[in-house]
């Protein structure tokens, strides 16, 4: 079954120390719907944040802080509407069992 390999992969990558795996669930209208976009953040404090979305059209890389600040604000917000990472991964294994 290919769901259930894919959740269990997703289940698999869970372990690694640099993946967190959060799940959304039951919310209506969040920030999510808009589009996505990967935040770039570099360990000097001289670097600015950056945002990068890729689109249907090509790309886009955000470097204004107001930009980059509403991305990082839709991006806090989801992460805290959203099941801890033990508990998404918990409920990737049920589904798993159950496909």
């Amino acid at each position: 079954n290919v769901m259930k390999d894919q959740l269990n992969h997703l289940v698999m990558l869970s372990e690694l120390e640099n993946v967190t795996i959060q799940v959304i669930a039951d919310l209506p209208v969040h920030y999510g719907l808009v589009g996505n976009c990967t935040l770039l953040s570099f360990p000097h404090k001289d670097e600015l944040d950056v945002g990068y979305i890729d689109h249907m059209a090509g790309w886009l890389i955000i470097n204004k802080k107001p930009a980059v600040d509403r991305c990082n604000l839709a991006f806090e917000q989801l992460t805290r509407k959203a099941l801890s990472h033990d508990e998404s991964v918990r409920l990737i294994e049920r589904l798993a069992d159950g496909a």
